[in-house]
């Protein structure tokens, strides 16, 4: 049982899915497994302190849902070096400081385009809609004309998703349409009427803007784990004093009835991989109670503990000049696809949620290195900070802070 915290758009359809849902459970369970887990007793209490302390800044509930509470999980792992949703902020706060930045990463058709000037593999745009503007070739502003686009204009199989979304809330996936009976085909085998779904798009993402791309083609050994489905690896890179460089990366895996592959979508998976050599670890699914650590896909049976991700060189290449072109950023989190041609970068964040490494991997990302990478950038803020108070003294005879 769950519930939503916002309503799908009501338009007929409830193909978009705008809010993430919340897993309902009972407190006194959660205490008794945390408790039984621990010999009996609430000596858990002592390791939650840990981490809701500075650096970690963690929550309760995060510290529930990393199942940071169980002995035999994390083996030998500092878990002071675990942070949670406020000390990943206090990160992203001090290694990308430069604010006047984050918008073009935010806008996913201006942060492909400098990415494709530099030679970077992105998804090319098949249409955009937006009730701003008028209608173009590839364009739409209306739901009436985005209805015609889906039905006349597309080739299929494409994948849907706002400008601006995080954590691939309101995405869909469709395989094909009906022009006579104006439907349109999901991934998971839902038919949609393609008036009702344009109409729903257009009321949640008119304003901000809605992108359609072409649906990618996973290389055959991911297909044959997850089908159809694009399953990215997160890679976190770090820009440190010019030098870019890979610190962690995991595979997030589509799983159930889901087309999209955020951790948060019940059914779906998560494995660590190896930076060097990409080869995958044990994967995980679900978090807290539900936690389960698994060898093979509980779809299709394929073993996934052992494989390794195809095209891995080509994507460490990828990421690590993507970090360079983006330097303005200390760091960086890379969906990268490992499609039938190559790596795709499929998006870049520049808060990524650190929740994934650490769960896949089984150790904090705050480590001694991590810790002290970040102390190098706040020092670079601070540099970076007072040369544009003099630039802007120079320029206008007085600094704006």
């Amino acid at each position: 049982m769950s519930s939503v915290d916002t309503a799908t758009v009501e338009a007929g359809t409830g193909t978009l899915a705008i809010a993430k849902e919340k897993q309902a459970t009972s407190i006194v369970d959660t205490l008794k497994a945390m408790a039984a887990a621990n010999g009996g007793s609430y000596k858990f209490v002592s390791q939650y302190m840990k981490v809701a302390r500075k650096p970690g800044r963690m929550i309760f509930d995060e510290f529930v849902a990393m199942r940071l509470w169980d002995p035999t999980l994390y083996g030998s792992a500092d878990i002071r070096e675990f942070l949670g949703f406020y000390g990943m902020r206090d990160v992203f706060v001090a290694t990308n400081f430069d604010f006047m930045a984050h918008g073009l990463m935010q806008n996913k058709i201006a942060a492909n385009a400098i990415l494709a000037e530099h030679g970077l593999p992105t998804i090319a745009t098949a249409a955009f809609h937006s009730a701003l503007g008028s209608k173009g070739p590839r364009k739409s502003s209306t739901p009436s004309e985005l209805a015609e686009m889906l039905l006349e204009r597309l080739d299929y199989p494409i994948f849907c998703k706002p400008l601006g979304g995080l954590q691939s809330l309101g995405t869909a996936s469709f395989d094909s349409c009906d022009r006579i009976a104006r439907t349109l085909l999901r991934q998971d085998g839902v038919v949609v009427n393609a008036d009702a779904f344009a109409k729903e798009v257009h009321n949640a993402y008119g304003k901000d803007g809605y992108l359609i791309q072409p649906r990618l083609r996973p290389a055959p050994e991911l297909a044959a784990v997850c089908g159809q489905r694009t399953g990215t690896v997160r890679v976190l890179t770090t820009l440190d004093e010019g030098v870019a460089k890979i610190i962690r990366a995991c595979w997030k895996i589509p799983g159930g009835v889901n087309s999209a592959d955020n951790y948060w979508r019940d059914g779906n998976l998560l494995a660590d991989v190896n930076v060097e050599t990409g080869a995958v670890g044990k994967p995980i699914t679900g978090k807290g109670l539900t936690y389960r650590e698994l060898d093979d896909h509980p779809d299709t049976g394929t073993r996934i503990t052992g494989m390794t991700i195809p095209n891995w060189q080509a994507i460490r290449e990828t990421a690590l000049l993507g970090a360079e072109v983006m330097k303005d950023f200390g760091l960086v989190g890379w969906d990268m696809a490992s499609n039938e041609d190559g790596p795709v970068i499929v998006e870049m964040n520049e808060t990524p949620d650190f929740t994934l490494p650490q769960m896949a991997g089984r150790r904090g990302i705050y480590d001694a290195d991590f810790a002290d990478f970040v102390k190098r950038r706040q020092k670079q803020a601070v540099i970076s900070k007072k040369a544009w108070a003099a630039e802007q003294k120079r320029e206008f005879g007085t600094a704006f802070f």
